[in-house]
């Protein structure tokens, strides 16, 4: 039963023997290999397509995913780079994604606070500009190492430099 023999026919078979001692017999039963492997492959072929169409699918829905999650971290990263280099006009969408809505709502945020403090500081600048030139006398204005780093008109008369002459010294 364990090994395959040629057959009547000389076909490659697998057979038993069954006693039938009532009548003083002996049944040999045969069976084709063919007949006992051909189910067996079909089973196989048939459990190894079902595995391949379910690896597909679930490698499909998996880049599916991972392209939901990276799409919009790639965006938020090219909005860092905007806000980095002064533009803040863009807009990041809402994906479905607690977790990424989060993030793009913090960084639309963050660019926003980045706009009004650049705002204000221009701002800043600038009354600090017309106060300085509105002053009658000579300010100087200085670093931390006593460099100059602003002079009003008045000051530029009285030393005789230039703003441009004495940036620096």
């Amino acid at each position: 039963a364990a090994t395959s023999y040629s057959g009547v026919n000389n076909e490659r078979v697998f057979g038993t023997v069954t006693t039938i001692a009532s009548l003083n017999w002996s049944l040999v039963s045969e069976v084709q290999v063919s007949q006992i492997l051909q189910p067996i492959w079909i089973f196989l072929a048939t459990v190894f397509l079902i595995i391949l169409f379910f690896m597909c699918f679930f490698i499909t829905l998996l880049l599916r995913f991972l392209k939901l999650i990276l799409t919009p971290i790639e965006e938020a990263s090219r909005a860092i780079e905007q806000v980095a280099q002064g533009n803040y006009d863009y807009h990041l969408k809402a994906v479905g994604i607690n977790e990424i809505d989060t993030m793009t709502s913090g960084i639309e945020r963050m660019s926003e606070a980045r706009k009004e403090a650049e705002s204000a500081l221009q701002t800043s600048q600038h009354d600090l500009l017309v106060t300085l030139n509105s002053i009658g006398d000579a300010v100087i204005a200085c670093d931390g190492e006593g460099r100059v780093t602003r002079m009003n008109p008045v000051a530029q008369t009285l030393t005789g430099w230039t703003l441009e002459e004495a940036l620096g010294e």
